[in-house]
């Protein structure tokens, strides 16, 4: 506390901390002037840098906070996000701070241009209004980006985001086995449903691994982030999420594949013993429902493959039907109904066709099929030539970087396979959190990284 700070024996009288209190006991009264004293002295020597409130340091707190809450409340994110947002703004203009420039900036205005022009076109423009608002989660990666910006703030984004998931994780695990007395009887998904649960445990899980293979990371936090893994794998497995499970597996692969390539056939051995001896195991041990998820010989024949390929026959029907624009942004289950054959089952009937692809075709026409795609392939782009310069000898790049765009790469990998199946684009709480991911792998400033120095990314 600063020397001076007796020198502060009284506030203004029309202070809003005061104001309101002279009706108040004067004991409470004195209390909250007193009070109002002592946080004055305590903010005084962050004013000349900050003003009253670190803004910058409220933005950092408000991205904590928000990627602690993607695993457990959609709500509280996006709150979160939108004051992460507004500080951002606040900095940009008042404080003239720059944005973080990730390379995304181009691709996202078009994407979002397109899918503006398109609300007129749609079967129900009204609900397309309503539905443009999924483009308020791309504010994610600049909120991220911007204060990601030194290894300890990366160290704790990752906590935020690993504690989050850890909690919503074993919550979910001590419910599932109070509620039937066992782990395999029924699906992980009490805070959202099973699909959702099952994707954001999978990116997690995906960026903790990616830190693991990092040579030379911090010996306690690697062996925290080792513990944490155990829940996480065992909440993946509990949502019994084929998707997720796909979309872990490609991504584990991808990142082996960069990082320590003669692990990869290790892994593609133990997966394949995995495969053909879980299934074959006594239903006392790992549930009838949860080796009924994992037989392959099943899936083919099962009622969910049926009806994701009416799906998806159905959508491709559509998309030949409006190529160009589409049929807009909007709840599906009634549009989509002339598209299903006549054999088609009631239950196929969804307000989505459980696939990324499919479905931004769909919504927003080839041409907006495209610019998404591109825009995924942009970020793809920008992660690989980030982990390419920061491997080279003279890079200076810290493991806390390196650990964010190899499980970056990871999580995109593992977006792109799960979202064949899944409509995940469309899911706020999957979407919010592949989003920030990116944002933590591209925050570092391409200063740091000489190979980088030369190669500025544009807006």
């Amino acid at each position: 506390m600063p020397p001076d700070c007796k020198l502060f024996r009284t506030i203004p009288k029309d202070s809003y901390i005061l104001r309101g209190t002279t009706q108040l006991p004067d004991r409470f009264g004195r209390l909250v002037s007193r009070s109002s004293r002592q946080y004055n002295c305590l903010m005084r020597p962050l004013q000349p840098r900050f003003g009253l409130w670190p803004r910058d340091e409220l933005h950092f707190t408000m991205v904590l906070v928000m990627m602690v809450a993607t695993s457990i409340s959609i709500s509280a994110s996006q709150i979160a996000l939108g004051l992460a947002l507004a500080l951002l703004l606040w900095r940009r203009f008042k404080d003239r701070t720059p944005l973080a420039g990730n390379g995304l900036g181009t691709l996202t205005l078009a994407l979002a241009g397109w899918a503006l022009l398109n609300i007129p076109f749609s079967n129900d423009p009204g609900q397309s209004v309503i539905y443009y608002r999924r483009f308020y989660l791309f504010a994610a990666i600049w909120a991220v980006a911007s204060v990601a910006d030194s290894d300890t703030r990366r160290r704790w984004i990752l906590a935020a985001m690993v504690c989050g998931s850890v909690i919503i994780s074993l919550f979910g695990l001590v419910g599932v086995y109070r509620s039937t007395g066992a782990f395999w009887v029924k699906r992980l998904g009490d805070m959202s449903n099973p699909m959702t649960s099952g994707c954001l445990l999978m990116l997690v899980l995906l960026v903790v691994i990616g830190f693991l293979l990092i040579p030379r990371f911090q010996g306690r936090l690697r062996l925290g982030l080792a513990v944490a893994a155990l829940p996480l794998a065992f909440g993946l497995m509990q949502t019994m999420t084929r998707s997720a499970w796909s979309g872990f597996v490609i991504g584990l692969a991808a990142m082996l594949l960069l990082m320590r390539p003669w692990l990869l056939g290790f892994f593609a051995a133990m997966l394949v013993t995995a495969i053909l001896v879980l299934p074959g195991l006594p239903d006392g041990v790992l549930g009838g429902r949860l080796s009924e998820r994992l037989d392959l010989a099943g899936i083919l024949d099962h009622h969910n493959t049926s009806v994701r390929l009416e799906m998806w026959q159905a959508g491709w029907r559509m998309i030949k039907a409006r190529p160009w624009l589409g049929y807009g942004d909007h709840d599906l289950a009634r549009t989509s109904t002339n598209f299903y054959s006549d054999t088609a089952s009631d239950t196929v009937r969804y307000g989505h066709l459980h696939n990324n692809q499919i479905m931004l075709a769909v919504i927003w026409g080839i041409p907006g099929f495209l610019l998404a795609m591109a825009y995924f392939a942009r970020q793809l782009a920008l992660l690989l030539k980030r982990w390419r310069a920061f491997k080279s000898p003279d890079s200076g790049a810290s493991p806390e970087q390196k650990g964010w765009v190899l499980g970056a790469i990871g999580v995109w990998v593992g977006f792109f396979v799960a979202g064949l199946t899944e409509w995940y684009f469309g899911d706020a709480e999957s979407m919010l959190l592949y989003l920030a991911i990116i944002g933590a792998a591209l925050g570092s400033s391409p200063a740091v990284c000489p190979a980088l120095k030369n190669q500025p990314s544009p807006p």
